[in-house]
């Protein structure tokens, strides 16, 4: 309420005749009570309270809450500018006030409620608060109301902080568990997961000790042998697990992945039950991901974060794996794991156990950050000059404390008497991943088109680390299994051919010389060793393996799009390519049933391998001039669905290219002729081109100033020069067939 005549509100404590002497004393005025008040007396049938007219009131201020007006029910409507004077315009004013900060408290009260009901599931809590459940919610009450329960008081650290374990969590949640609300695990109506009593290493009651045992070999079978970034030992004891409430992350994380991947009968009902590879991920993120990054070692940050990204290499999500890897690399990066000189000195045997842990670690993440980068065509995470750590040693997991204690573990040995352990083959895999980083340091490079296309120099040099590369494969793959698995010689011999695909990136103007020869060769070899895996063996689903047979097929038949008839080596005429054609059409329909997102993939592999010829009709007119409409607006129509999953825009460009475009058609026989001596030229020009460029240094590239610097593995560095006298170039040919071991 105002004073008349002035826009002051209502004071009771001041008088109108100390206002206003020369007038006679005004009529107090009828004061409202306070919105609790008036909620009271309303309420309190046996006890009414009023309200005494102060602010704050008695009533109020025993019971230790806001005293404000109470909102008239007939304010606030729009007055004119003329009525701004007006004695009711303040007090409405105050009424508007006094609502706002009612539904303000009633805001602070309702995020408190989540702030506990977020504490209570261990979703932005650390360990010592977690161990703090004795105390009351009425006892903590007015220390939680906060306009914002991300905010805590005394917490610093980025790494513990709730939003960053907050979008952690979130952009880390399975895909496939569609029927979960992103606010599932924030609000506490989460399904029965989260609400039953559940053992510390387990979900929904957890498994027993003999399935838990099986998953964690299949695990170390088909996660651990290709990424050793964990003492998995350690995890799998339950004497020797650490007895920390982190670990049931890493426990559970691992049944997960395990669940995830397990294609064997015995599996089948535990798969089936409520035991479901997305209940033990989501008791994983929402319950003990926390817990993990309260704690201050980033190694076992980074080793969370390299779980979530085993889990999404195996889902069907093409966004989460390349966050996640470059999220895993970067924090690398920040704890300085690319650095040799941030190691600790080894003065005990702990401090030697962590040096190879540490270098496990990092260089598990940059494989997975290669893989993901060549597969997608997308820059590096950290560039590879910038890289001083060393490779982790050839030492099995159970040898490594005994290693350590003997003497620090050299440098994987790669003498002919090198044993096999079980992260030979993963070390192999470093080493091919560096040379990988290199070609696609090369084919990302801004001069690349200009300077690099056409040049033999590095593609030599790459094809000289290929070839010792495949000559030490017998030394670091499991030839003893008779099954087909990650550790196999084919599948090294899967990786070359996609490494040998690298090379070159035909285009129309290209794909008539080695780019189309040599892409058919590697593409061909991908495709069918791949459906071999597929077919023979129980091997698992890799969405990186969809993406890499989908490019691998849509290459093969830009190749013979590009090229005209006349033009076309023998190796587009081998049956074999047509059989990898059909081989990768089987692949993609077989995971198109197992992932529906990418049916889109399957469609539009089958439209081009339907309108794309692999052989030339027997008269000219009868070969097709261009893809027919409705297939090419077909094609034009998934589009936007295959840019978010294939993201690699060589292949993008080359559908786009087959749907749109003419095929290229032969010339009249004088300009055949003259096109062929031109050819002939141009092969000459460019093997002497590249006889003066390898004169120089092998790191050194035509583009002045140019900081690109090739990556070579110390294993690589071999007395065996780099020059142009030890290649022909035009007799150097394809690599050939990967020669394969028996048994």
């Amino acid at each position: 309420m105002a004073t008349p005549g002035s826009g002051l509100p209502y004071d009771p404590t001041t008088t109108a005749a100390s206002e206003h002497p020369d007038q006679p004393p005004a009529k107090r005025a009828k004061t409202q009570a306070c919105s609790r008040c008036r909620r009271r007396k309303v309420s309190a049938v046996n006890q009414p309270q009023k309200c005494d007219d102060q602010r704050p009131c008695a009533n109020c201020a025993r019971s230790g809450e806001q005293c404000s007006e109470a909102v008239p029910s007939f304010h606030y409507h729009p007055r004119p500018s003329d009525h701004l004077s007006s004695t009711h315009t303040p007090l409405a004013w105050l009424g508007d006030i006094a609502s706002l900060e009612e539904r303000i408290s009633r805001l602070e009260e309702s995020n408190a409620r989540l702030q506990d009901v977020v504490d209570r599931n261990g979703l932005a809590v650390d360990s010592a608060r977690a161990e703090q459940t004795s105390l009351s919610h009425e006892d903590n009450h007015h220390h939680r109301r906060r306009v914002s329960f991300a905010s805590r008081s005394g917490e610093t650290s980025l790494t513990r902080s709730s939003p960053a374990i907050g979008l952690l969590a979130t952009f880390a949640r399975s895909d496939e568990d569609s029927n979960l609300s992103p606010l599932t695990f924030q609000d506490g109506s989460a399904a029965a997961t989260t609400r039953r009593p559940v053992s510390q290493h387990g979900a929904e009651g957890g498994v027993d000790r003999a399935t838990e045992e099986a998953l964690f070999n299949v695990y170390h079978d088909k996660v651990h042998c290709r990424y050793p970034f964990l003492r998995l030992d350690d995890f799998r004891d339950p004497v020797k697990r650490p007895s920390g409430v982190w670990a049931a992350y890493f426990v559970n994380m691992i049944i997960s992945i395990g669940l995830l991947l397990d294609k064997s009968p015995a599996s089948e009902p535990i798969r089936n039950h409520h035991h479901s590879h997305q209940a033990f991920y989501r008791t994983a993120v929402t319950k003990y991901l926390s817990h993990v990054f309260a704690q201050p070692d980033r190694l076992l940050h980074i080793q969370a974060y390299l779980l979530l990204a085993m889990h999404a290499i195996y889902s069907p999500s093409t966004e989460r794996i390349i966050s996640i890897a470059s999220a895993t690399m970067r924090y690398c990066v920040m704890a300085q794991l690319h650095r040799a000189d941030a190691e600790p000195p080894p003065l005990s045997v702990a401090a030697k156990i962590d040096t190879q842990m540490r270098r496990r670690v990092f260089w598990s993440t940059y494989t997975l950050d290669r893989a993901v980068g060549t597969m997608f065509d997308l820059p590096f995470s950290v560039p590879d000059y910038q890289i001083t750590v060393k490779m982790y040693a050839n030492v099995d997991d159970a040898d490594l404390a005994a290693r350590c204690a003997a003497s620090f573990p050299a440098d994987p040995d790669t003498g002919p008497r090198a044993r096999l352990t079980g992260v030979s083959a993963a070390l192999h895999v470093v080493y091919c991943r560096q040379i990988q980083s290199e070609i696609l340091n090369t084919t990302l490079h801004r001069d690349f088109d200009t300077h690099f296309d056409r040049a033999s120099h590095w593609r030599l040099r790459v094809l000289e680390k290929l070839d010792r590369w495949r000559a030490l494969c017998h030394r670091y793959s499991d030839t003893s299994s008779p099954l087909r698995n990650f550790t196999s010689s084919e599948w090294l011999h899967m990786i070359y051919n996609y490494s040998l695909a690298m090379l070159y990136q035909p285009t129309k103007a290209t794909a008539a010389g080695p780019a189309g020869d040599w892409t058919v060769k590697s593409c061909v070899q991908a495709c069918l060793i791949f459906r071999r895996f597929q077919r023979e063996t129980p091997i698992t689903e890799l969405w990186l393996g969809l993406i890499a047979q989908f490019k691998c097929g849509v290459a093969l038949l830009y190749c013979f799009f590009a090229t005209p008839p006349h033009l076309r080596t023998a190796a587009y005429e081998l049956a074999d390519a047509s059989e990898a054609v059909r081989a990768c059409s089987i692949v993609l329909s077989i995971l198109a049933e197992r992932w529906p997102q990418s049916k889109c993939l399957r469609d539009a592999f089958d439209t081009l391998a339907r309108e794309v010829p692999l052989f030339e009709p027997k008269t000219a007119d009868a070969a097709p001039r261009k893809m027919r409409r409705e297939s090419a607006d077909a094609l034009m129509a998934a589009m936007p669905q295959l840019e978010v999953i294939v993201v690699h825009r060589n292949t993008l460009r080359m559908i786009r290219e087959m749907a749109q475009e003419e095929f290229p058609r032969p010339p009249p026989d004088d300009a055949q002729q003259q096109q062929k001596s031109l050819s002939e030229i141009d092969v000459l020009a460019e093997a002497t081109a590249h006889l003066a460029e390898e004169d120089s240094p092998s790191w050194r590239t035509s583009i002045t100033g140019d900081i690109f610097q090739p990556i070579t593995p110390h294993f690589f560095q071999a007395n065996v020069p780099l020059d142009a006298d030890s290649f022909d170039y035009t007799a150097l040919g394809f690599p050939g067939e990967f020669d394969l071991l028996d048994g």
